[in-house]
């Protein structure tokens, strides 16, 4: 399974590093499409300020027919020292609605916190779904996007969409403690989300 690993000098090189290996790093079967947002560099800008920060990723799925929706957006504020990206997954994507909050049926936000310094990476993934270890000071961070792998046949879930991060506090820095800041695989507060078979969240 491709997979990359390095050190980012910042949070926007994060940012475009995880763009990246999605788009171009999986191999021609693998790679997520970009459909919105800027295909430059991607700045420590909030959404608010430079919309083209956010994004919105398609994975074609291992049949390369699937439609998986995946909208990452950075939730900024450098007074308080939170750089934060927040991932939310998607049922459809309007780019007439200009926000990822605005999208209907749309999964809550789910954060990854992080920080505008140097900070070590791991990211694995497929045609299906991404995971992310990023190593903040010396604490790790978790996050995933894409299908799960229901014990059912897909016609009886055809879209087991997830998305999963650390926590579900766009306020929060890296180094907060809380029980509530968690990996997604042992969830806290909002730090995950499910899209069930009848399309509720």
């Amino acid at each position: 399974m491709p997979f990359a690993t390095g050190t980012a000098a910042n949070f926007g090189a994060f940012y475009t590093a995880l763009r990246d290996f999605l788009v171009s790093g999986l191999g021609v079967a693998g790679n997520w499409t970009q459909i919105a947002g800027s295909t430059g560099a991607l700045t420590a800008e909030n959404d608010t300020v430079t919309p083209g920060n956010r994004i919105v990723l398609r994975g074609p799925g291992t049949g390369g027919t699937d439609q998986i929706l995946i909208g990452i957006t950075p939730q900024i504020n450098t007074a308080s020292d939170v750089f934060n990206l927040a991932f939310t997954g998607l049922t459809i994507w309007n780019p007439a609605l200009t926000t990822l909050t605005d999208q209907i049926n749309r999964s809550r936000f789910t954060h990854l916190h992080l920080w505008d310094q140097p900070m070590q990476y791991w990211f694995v993934g497929n045609a299906r779904r991404f995971i992310v270890v990023v190593r903040v000071s010396t604490v790790y961070q978790i996050a995933y996007g894409g299908f799960v792998l229901p014990y059912v046949l897909p016609t009886l879930w055809p879209y087991p969409l997830f998305v999963g991060a650390c926590s579900g506090v766009s306020t929060w820095r890296f180094s907060q403690v809380d029980a509530n800041h968690s990996g997604f695989f042992d969830p806290g507060l909002d730090n995950a989300a499910l899209l069930f078979p009848d399309v509720v969240w």
